[in-house]
């Protein structure tokens, strides 16, 4: 048994060496087409996790300038509470925000600074009074244009509009990607039997099996997609994290998702692998029947 997973091993591994720049290029549009995967479904994730934390409540998030005491914090929470249509107004103290982002992630590192301003949370009665509010905050001599005015009515309806995008144009991506990837997988499988076949035939002729035969095949196509799967796993891993500390850094927006980490790059890989092995498996299934 181990002689025999010996022998479909190696034969796979030199069938790749000889395939040379065909199979670093299947190996290349996979690790691309997966990672056009896992990025597009690390931002549909995000999305929804923003959804949710957003919930149905309308309610305005307004930053307060740099250098504002407590007393022009409680004064500026005074007039918002003055407002028609305001429900609930609350402190949102800057540092205990980036405690929490920093407990979530961590890789951002302790000793950045705190880009967060102060800012009022402000909770309205009505969609239709949301607008009048905003337009009377952003008239206080407290706040702080820079920073802007979080409207989570505004947000919500952006993050539905990107769901649509992610979800139409996203899978026409991932379908062009997919089958590029398996084309070159296929066709460098097809090489690889085609460049063989004399040993095929004597293989044949000594009464070797079938899987014997098409093993070789099959896992070179699977290590093809493995290692483009880890290449796109590890790149999707190094970009999430990458954006987590930009967005955190310049406070653009709230980070969705965690980073995929570890159980990114084994689903990747795990999906890179049967991806090139159905791939091969459909080029062996035609070509070593040609075969006589």
């Amino acid at each position: 048994m181990l002689d025999r997973l010996e022998f479909v091993l190696s034969e796979a591994i030199e069938a790749i060496r000889r395939n040379g720049l065909m199979a670093v290029a299947a190996v290349n549009t996979t690790a691309i087409a997966l990672l056009v995967f896992g990025g597009l479904g690390y931002a549909y994730l995000g999305i929804q996790n923003r959804l949710a934390d957003l919930g149905t409540q309308f309610t305005l998030i307004v930053s307060i300038r740099d250098g504002t005491n407590m007393n022009g914090i409680h004064e500026m929470a005074e007039h918002a509470r003055t407002l028609e249509g305001v429900k609930r107004v609350v402190h949102l103290p800057k540092e205990e925000h980036w405690r929490k982002v920093l407990e979530k992630y961590p890789d951002i590192g302790r000793g950045a600074k705190n880009p967060f301003p102060e800012q009022l949370l402000i909770e309205i009665t009505s969609a239709d009074l949301v607008d009048g509010v905003r337009a009377e905050m952003e008239k206080h001599p407290l706040y702080w244009p820079e920073k802007g005015i979080q409207d989570a009515n505004r947000e919500r309806f952006l993050l539905r509009r990107l769901t649509s995008f992610v979800h139409y144009v996203g899978t026409l991506l991932i379908l062009v990607t997919f089958m590029t990837a398996g084309t070159l997988i296929y066709n460098t499988v097809h090489l690889a039997v085609m460049s063989r076949r004399q040993e095929i035939h004597t293989m044949r002729l000594v009464g070797a099996s079938h899987g014997t035969i098409r093993w070789p095949f099959l896992l070179e196509g699977g290590i093809e997609g493995m290692l483009g799967g880890l290449l796109a796993g590890f790149a999707l891993w190094g970009l999430t994290a990458w954006l987590s500390r930009l967005v955190t850094a310049y406070s653009l927006i709230k980070v969705g998702g965690e980073t995929p980490g570890w159980t990114g790059v084994v689903l990747l890989a795990a999906l890179g692998a049967a991806l090139g092995m159905l791939c091969a498996g459909l080029s062996v299934r035609k070509y070593l029947g040609a075969i006589k």
